[in-house]
């Protein structure tokens, strides 16, 4: 039999650990930046196992306090209780954090991050890369105390920590932390599968939802939406997931649709449904991160207002954008500019922008053992 090289180095092949993969769960963006991380990993050699986000979330005991951390005894309980991840970590030649908007004051799915982090590195002397995510120990950026220390304590700790926008960067300032600028790696995504600056106008207004919407907030956004001229135009509210979708979404819809009728639900059902939806419109208006970065990518003109931490506003102001709207103030401004969409007169995003911070996402992946010529 005859192998050629490239088979042959399967022999070396090494193993990363992706932690907090989140492809298969809240909606397609997270879909879009997670299998970019997974697809770069694989590209530079490496075999990946996945410990879904999911997963973290529900891990069980779950640490309490900064004390737990060094606390051998809890450790051992963990991971006696969970068996798939101990002998994951115990294998791993990588453990590759994906950092995404998990990692965000006190809430299970952070504190399990950090802590499952934490033992890769001092207990399992794993390399461990935190990547293309955001890091606020408190949810509005600002210092916290007992929140500060906690991630401090982690933080500092790993190899490698690659935040996706300015403000979680300056926050790891704050506490000592040196790194390097990176970004979300869904535009990453978008530019391999020849999507970029691929917009088509159609007359359609896409709705996006928000993690932090209040019922109160959906309905006067409602109310705005109503009062904008759409005589021969489509309202769609955009949603869908791989599986496992946001509980807030359906929500928002019935909201919506309680003070403005005639909006429709699109709910994806792949990846592509989810980009061409807001790739065929006139523009996209949304509270969520993804969807903001999957439009600007796209070249569709978009409307943004701010999410549940400073990361949305950040990420913008990366990208030169200064349409991030306060959703209590800025509805009249919602209105006109929507309105300037539906008659082509509202600008997409300069594509050197997009080129910008397509090179801040490749230093997610600085450091890995082989960068082929092949990689975006």
């Amino acid at each position: 039999m005859h192998f050629n090289k490239g088979y042959m180095s399967k022999l070396d092949q090494k193993q990363a650990v992706l932690l907090n993969f989140t492809a298969n769960t809240y909606h397609w963006g997270c879909y879009g930046t997670s299998l970019e991380l997974w697809t770069s990993l694989v590209e530079r050699g490496y075999y990946v196992e996945m410990v879904n986000m999911r997963e973290i979330h529900l891990l069980r005991p779950s640490p309490q306090n900064v004390n737990d951390f060094d606390q051998p005894e809890f450790g051992i309980a963990l991971l006696k209780a969970n068996p798939r991840i101990y002998h994951l970590l115990l294998s791993a030649d990588l453990v590759f954090v994906n950092g995404e908007g998990t990692l965000h004051g006190a809430s299970q799915g952070a504190i399990n991050l950090l802590y499952l982090m934490y033992i890769a590195k001092i207990n399992f002397k794993k390399p461990v890369h935190l990547v293309n995510g955001s890091f606020f120990p408190s949810d509005d950026g600002e210092p916290h105390p007992e929140l500060d220390q906690l991630y401090g304590h982690v933080a500092r700790v790993l190899d490698h920590v690659v935040p996706r926008e300015t403000q979680s960067k300056a926050v790891l300032k704050r506490l000592g932390i040196e790194t390097v600028q990176g970004f979300d790696c869904l535009p990453r995504f978008i530019h391999r599968h020849g999507l970029l600056n691929s917009h088509v106008f159609a007359p359609t207004i896409v709705v996006a939802g928000g993690v932090s919407l209040t019922k109160e907030q959906t309905l006067k956004f409602g109310q705005a939406l109503a009062k904008v001229n759409t005589a021969g135009a489509r309202l769609l509210f955009l949603t869908g997931a791989k599986a496992m979708v946001n509980a807030e979404d359906a929500h928002i819809f019935e909201a919506l649709r309680s003070v403005f009728p005639s909006i429709a639900r699109v709910d994806a059902q792949s990846m592509r449904e989810w980009l061409d939806v807001m790739r065929h419109a006139a523009c996209v208006v949304t509270a969520r991160f993804h969807h903001t970065l999957a439009a600007v990518s796209l070249g569709t003109p978009c409307m943004v207002f701010p999410s549940n931490t400073p990361k949305t506003n950040a990420s913008m102001k990366m990208l030169g954008m200064n349409r991030v709207l306060d959703i209590q103030q800025d509805l009249e401004a919602m209105v006109i500019n929507i309105e300037l969409a539906l008659a082509q007169k509202l600008p997409s995003l300069e594509m050197d922008r997009i080129n910008s911070v397509l090179h801040m996402a490749a230093q997610n992946f600085v450091g890995l053992d082989a960068d082929p010529a092949s990689v975006l």
